[in-house]
């Protein structure tokens, strides 16, 4: 498999299922589509399961952590486990802009000496509205 341009990861420990289908979602309608999501559960929980089923999409790697660890060891087990050399951290109740991966990429490889780049945050609430 070619390694992708971007690897988004995301460290879920049972989410909602609503923001969780919509954080899957926000990525997948990425401007930029050469990007893996690597969702690491922790620990298995059914939910999360029965939300990725609904996307028939080989970028999307559902791994398992077989029990409970802190989220800092989590999230480097996702740093771990992506394939590319650009890293995008998404949590399960985030959503993100359509040109997220897109802009951050593209401002990264024009600025070889910036090694961590945010974005802007609108908080929202369960409705979507600011």
């Amino acid at each position: 498999m070619q390694q992708p341009r971007v690897s988004v990861v995301m460290t879920v420990r049972e989410p909602d299922p609503g923001f969780f289908a919509a954080a899957v979602e926000s990525v997948l309608a990425q401007t930029l589509q050469d990007f893996e999501l690597v969702v690491l559960e922790n620990p298995p929980h059914g939910g999360v399961t029965s939300v990725l089923e609904r996307y028939d999409d080989p970028r999307i790697r559902h791994e398992l952590n077989p029990e409970i660890e802190p989220l800092p060891a989590s999230r480097n087990r996702t740093l771990d486990l992506a394939r590319a050399e650009l890293i995008a951290i998404l949590d399960a109740d985030d959503v993100c802009a359509p040109d997220r991966l897109d802009k951050q990429s593209a401002f990264l490889e024009a600025h070889p000496e910036v090694a961590v780049v945010g974005s802007q945050l609108e908080v929202i609430d369960e409705k979507g509205q600011s």
